[in-house]
């Protein structure tokens, strides 16, 4: 149930749960990652960037990601809402016992987790931008400083319509080529 008091379907509760899971997880893994030795390395978004809303909502985020999704803490909350509420409680059977019971509450959606990610979401993709455009032109100046001949590159060339699928994939590939924010779908 929403905060409105509507509900969804099962199939519409696991599709909304998935994107917003989703979403906030690539959210973390793209501003706020670690990098152990043969990893991508470390991914930091530089908070003395950011304004002090900025800093709020990206730290909600983060440990939404870490206390409620990639560890079920029955307690986090994201603002006012409980992200897991475990209760149990005791019923009457037919026969006028007591019987154990339990139930949860685990947010399926959250009107203040999208609203976040709604601000959050330009800032990080202004910074993987920015990322990935430094980590880009140090590649190719290691390139031009390493002197590698002509002969050691064609040892690796391949046929990029049979690893890309065709040529009309291959030639959108190579007018991306340097953007980072050019993607695209392929159907097979």
């Amino acid at each position: 149930m929403d905060e409105k008091g509507e509900t969804f379907g099962p199939k519409e509760q696991t599709t909304v749960k998935a994107l917003q899971t989703t979403a906030v997880s690539l959210y973390v893994r793209a501003t706020s990652t670690g990098g152990k030795l043969g990893e991508r390395g470390s991914i930091q978004l530089n908070k003395r960037q950011l304004t002090k809303d900025q800093k709020e909502d990206h730290s909600a985020l983060l440990m939404l990601r870490n206390q409620a999704l990639a560890h079920v803490n029955p307690e986090h909350k994201m603002g006012t809402r409980v992200w897991h509420k475990v209760s149990l409680f005791a019923v009457p059977n037919g026969t006028g016992q007591w019987i154990p019971a339990a139930a949860t509450n685990e947010t399926t959606w959250n009107r203040e987790t999208l609203e976040c990610l709604e601000r959050m979401l330009p800032l990080a993709i202004k910074f993987m931008q920015e990322n990935f455009s430094v980590k880009l032109n140090a590649a190719q100046e290691a390139l031009d400083d390493a002197g590698i001949s002509k002969m050691t590159f064609q040892k690796f060339l391949f046929d990029p319509v049979e690893v890309f699928g065709s040529d009309a994939v291959v030639q959108r590939i190579l007018k991306s080529r340097g953007k980072a924010s050019d993607r695209f779908w392929v159907e097979e």
